[in-house]
């Protein structure tokens, strides 16, 4: 007995449930209802472009009450050269009867902000076209992070650019250094070089000619010697 109740509460409940459904539907509230919890932007535009049902989101973005945006075209509430993207756009959504989505940075209370959008065709029960109907999302923060990073990113490559261009520099001139110290080094040694071979040659002289008998031996001894000052 119990059991046959419950399913009859159950019963009942769908039955309310169904009939409750049904006069959303017919009413309207099922649509608005989705309307008003949607965080996200929806709208609709006849053919002329003009909108004819948006939802809270869309007013809030505005700061403008519902009665004043529908009735409206983008021209009305965006920049001329704005409103025309959005036009062609909408254009392009009715003549190909296929949805478009898109990424548009548009100009609202004197900011620029992002939004990814989705426009699909509108019809009637027929199956003709009649107007569209669009779904946006902002995206401003989320780029606003992106090109942070982006600038992060070069700043970033800029400072590793710098670094490395300064070690490099740093690099030439320990080698440029090295090189100059080099030459220095060889010349100071040709200069010993010819100091010692001048020396040489100046004993050489003077044993002649107190010696001559043995000069050719001290020149030998002396030229031996600068030959071991060369190999030091």
């Amino acid at each position: 007995m119990a059991v046959h109740e419950a399913m009859n509460d159950r019963s009942s409940d769908e039955t309310e449930r169904l009939r409750e459904m049904a006069e959303l539907r017919g009413s309207g509230d099922l649509l608005q209802a989705v309307l008003e919890a949607a965080e996200g932007i929806i709208f609709a535009k006849d053919l002329d472009g003009r909108y004819v049902l948006a939802n809270p989101a869309f007013s809030r973005l505005f700061n403008l009450p519902l009665e004043e945006i529908i009735g409206k075209r983008d021209e009305e509430l965006f920049p001329k050269e704005e409103a025309a993207r959005l036009r062609a756009g909408d254009a392009m959504v009715v003549e190909t009867e296929r949805p478009l989505s898109s990424a548009d940075r548009l100009t609202i209370g004197g900011k620029e902000r992002v939004f990814v959008s989705t426009k699909v065709p509108l019809r009637n029960k027929s199956g003709k076209v009649i107007g569209l109907s669009g779904f946006a999302t902002e995206i401003t923060d989320e780029i606003r992070v992106r090109d942070q990073l982006a600038h992060l990113n070069q700043t970033l490559h800029a400072i590793e650019a710098d670094e490395a261009r300064r070690e490099s520099e740093e690099l030439y001139c320990d080698i440029t250094e090295r090189m100059a110290a080099e030459k220095a080094l060889k010349d100071s040694y040709e200069k010993l070089e010819r100091t010692l071979k001048g020396i040489v040659e100046a004993l050489g002289a003077a044993i002649e000619l107190r010696d001559p008998y043995t000069a050719g031996h001290q020149r030998r001894v002396a030229e031996l010697a600068v030959a071991i000052a060369e190999e030091m």
